[in-house]
């Protein structure tokens, strides 16, 4: 089995499950194939989101006991995530 990606920000170890990158893979061949570049946009977007979630982790509300979500609206994507201390 595929271990989890690890980066670590500031105080906080964001781990990205393998599935959820793998969703992110496809959204952007989806992204992609509807225009050229359209994919790289959306991973701009991703990761300016990233970022704002390793700036601020509690910015975005909690929508289910400890999980909260982030969205890319344009692209209709969303990052769920719980902090652990």
């Amino acid at each position: 089995m595929e271990q989890s990606s690890k980066e670590t920000w500031m105080n906080h170890e964001m781990i990205i499950d393998p599935l959820a990158q793998e969703d992110v893979e496809d959204a952007y061949r989806y992204f992609e194939d509807l225009r050229r570049g359209l994919g790289t946009e959306f991973l701009e977007a991703l990761s300016d989101l990233l970022d704002k979630i390793e700036a601020n982790p509690s910015l975005f509300q909690v929508v289910d006991k400890d999980i909260r979500r982030g969205l890319i609206r344009r692209f209709l994507f969303a990052i769920f995530y719980r902090i652990i201390d």
